[in-house]
């Protein structure tokens, strides 16, 4: 209820960009995908 409630106040609630990230939210997180191949995130391999 609170990313809904700071959402519809950022009014970015129906935006594409978040509807696409609740439906990537939904299908789980991978941790061994989290980090980009290249290492561009900035973490240390």
């Amino acid at each position: 209820m609170r990313l809904k409630k700071q959402a519809l106040k950022e009014r970015v609630w129906k935006s594409k960009k978040m509807l696409k990230a609740l439906k990537n939210a939904a299908y789980g997180f991978d941790e061994k995908q989290a980090r980009s191949r290249g290492g561009a995130d900035g973490q240390c391999h």
